[in-house]
């Protein structure tokens, strides 16, 4: 008998954690699974939710502006219409899913894409110490290193914890030809993603080699200042911003590193992306980073400029014969993270919750 799953979340932007849903909607339904989407935001018209429409049903429920009595009513009553056997929820869409779910005694699996103090709202974390405590619920790290802040966070029964690692479909990924040297950064762009600083060591690495590229791909608040500073720099010839892309995965195929200098990450899909794609990889240690980054790139304390262009300039130097190591160990390592994978151990917490 198929099991019915909910996934709610505000809306299916860009940005890791959307993707992950898509993944895992798409998983789901092919292992016969009933999966739907619900946004609580409007739609966007925008590829990934094309995708999502294409393998399950997703419906938009318009909410806008403060959370309301109203805005609750509304998703109780397409949840009420929807009638599943688990709801799954992300983002924004926790505000709306624990409440409810202890209202209408409906089990409940929160996914935490990032560190609670930031995950969640300071309005919602009573409700939620309340589901860790006294309701069908379990809670989701999407690495092993963010599963003991949120068990501290919440506190609660330790097996209403666990983590699941995120999960991409490896076999969109591939390489391509190029001539060269191509750094690529796909991420939001603001202060977190810290994008400003891998343009700054990019700098200092081209006045030395000029046939260096950058590609820093996504949208943000910071979108129009480092177009300013790659103008300011006289780099717009050699450093791209395309915005947000749907083939991000031909991006990553005329690259040959990626650079990740955020301040914050749980366990991005973009560094797993690019590990599909057997690029290296430079990364802060930071958040789950350590759990993939391993003998296949170089991490680097957070907010360490120097650290960075060393690490940027070690790459670039490296022999041929390390290069190809670390593009193996890249594609080794993300063979544990496959979307297949994320699916099955999902359905292995709806299941027990269903007991």
């Amino acid at each position: 008998m198929k099991t019915k799953i909910l996934l709610l979340i505000n809306q299916l932007g860009i940005g890791g954690a959307e993707n992950m849903v898509y993944n895992l909607a798409k998983e789901l339904t092919a292992m016969n699974e009933e999966a739907s989407i619900v946004c609580c935001g409007s739609k966007l018209n925008n590829a990934l939710e094309a995708k999502a429409e294409s393998v399950c049903k997703v419906t938009y429920l318009n909410l806008t502006g403060r959370v309301t009595l109203q805005s609750y009513s509304t998703v109780l009553k397409e949840i009420k219409r929807e009638s599943p056997d688990v709801i799954h929820a992300h983002l924004g869409g926790v505000v709306f899913a624990a409440p409810l779910s202890i209202l209408l005694k409906i089990p409940l699996v929160i996914t935490a894409h990032t560190r609670p103090d930031v995950a969640f709202s300071k309005k919602i974390v009573p409700v939620l110490k309340f589901c860790m405590k006294f309701t069908n619920c379990k809670m989701v790290a999407v690495s092993k290193e963010n599963l003991l802040p949120l068990k501290k966070y919440f506190g609660g029964c330790e097996q209403k914890y666990t983590y699941v690692n995120n999960g991409i479909d490896l076999n969109r990924f591939y390489r391509k030809q190029h001539e060269d040297f191509t750094f690529i950064n796909v991420a939001r762009q603001d202060e977190n993603k810290n994008q400003i600083a891998i343009l700054k060591a990019f700098t200092e690495l081209y006045k030395e080699n000029k046939k260096i590229k950058l590609y820093l791909v996504g949208d943000g608040p910071c979108h129009q200042m480092l177009q300013q500073e790659i103008c300011k720099r006289g780099l717009d010839k050699v450093v791209t911003m395309p915005g947000n892309v749907s083939n991000v995965e031909d991006y990553y195929a005329l690259a040959d590193a990626y650079v990740q200098a955020s301040h914050r990450e749980a366990l991005p899909l973009t560094t797993l992306e690019a590990m599909a794609s057997s690029l290296p990889i430079i990364a802060t240690d930071v958040g789950g980073m350590k759990d993939i980054v391993k003998d296949n790139g170089i991490l680097i304390p957070d907010n360490d400029d120097n650290a960075l262009l060393c690490a940027m300039k070690k790459l670039l130097e490296c022999e041929d014969s390390e290069v190809e190591l670390l593009e193996k160990s890249s594609r080794k390592i993300v063979q544990d993270y496959s979307s297949n994978e994320m699916a099955k151990k999902y359905g292995e917490i709806y299941s027990e919750l269903l007991v």
